[in-house]
C-alpha cells in the first residue's frame, strides 16, 4: 500500500480544521491506517526538530519514540475505555489509530521553536474529536477517554525524559 503524500496532507489539513466528515471518512477507510501512522511519524519528527536545541539529541530520539509508541498505546487504551467503560461496540483499534493518527498533524508546528505547545494543544483537541467520531461517543466521553489514556503517556514521557536527559 503506497502512501499518497498529497492525500495525507489534504486529509491532515481537514482533520486539523476539525472537519467531522473527514474524521468519518478516515475512520471508515481501513486502508489509511499506515498513512495515518506516516502522519504521526512526520509530525512527530518535525515537532522534535523545533526543540532539538533544548532537549538535545537523546531528547530528540526520545521525543520521536514516545510520540510513536504513545500514539499506539493511547489509541489502544481509548478503544478499550470506549468499549468497557462506555459500552461502545462500534469502534476498534484501527479506527482509533486512523482518527488519532491524522489528528497528530498539528504537532508539526513544533518545527518552529516555541510553537510546539500550540501544536500539542491543537492536536489534543483534534484527538478528542477523532476519538469521539471513532468511538461514537459524546464529547464528554471522548474527553474522559482521552484523559485516562493520556495518563500513561505522560508517565512514560517523564520516565524516558528522566533517563535520557
Amino acid at each position: 500500500m503506497a502512501i499518497d503524500p498529497a492525500h495525507a496532507i489534504s486529509t491532515s489539513i481537514n482533520v486539523a480544521k476539525l472537519d467531522v466528515d473527514t474524521f468519518e471518512r478516515v475512520e471508515a477507510d481501513e486502508s489509511k491506517t499506515i498513512e495515518a501512522g506516516a502522519v504521526v511519524v512526520v509530525s512527530t519528527v518535525l515537532g522534535a526538530v523545533g526543540s532539538i536545541f533544548v532537549i538535545g539529541v537523546w531528547g530528540f530520539i526520545a521525543y520521536i519514540l514516545i510520540g510513536l509508541i504513545g500514539w499506539g498505546v493511547w489509541s489502544w487504551l481509548s478503544a478499550i475505555i470506549a468499549e468497557k467503560v462506555f459500552g461502545v461496540q462500534t469502534t476498534d483499534l484501527g479506527e482509533m489509530l486512523r482518527t488519532t493518527g491524522y489528528a497528530h498533524a498539528p504537532r508539526a508546528l513544533g518545527v518552529i521553536p516555541f510553537l510546539g505547545w500550540v501544536g500539542a494543544i491543537w492536536s489534543l483537541v483534534a484527538v478528542i474529536v477523532g476519538m469521539r467520531q471513532a468511538g461514537e461517543m459524546t464529547t464528554t466521553q471522548a474527553v474522559v477517554a482521552a484523559l485516562i489514556g493520556f495518563i500513561p503517556y505522560v508517565i512514560a514521557t517523564g520516565i524516558v525524559t528522566a533517563i535520557l536527559l
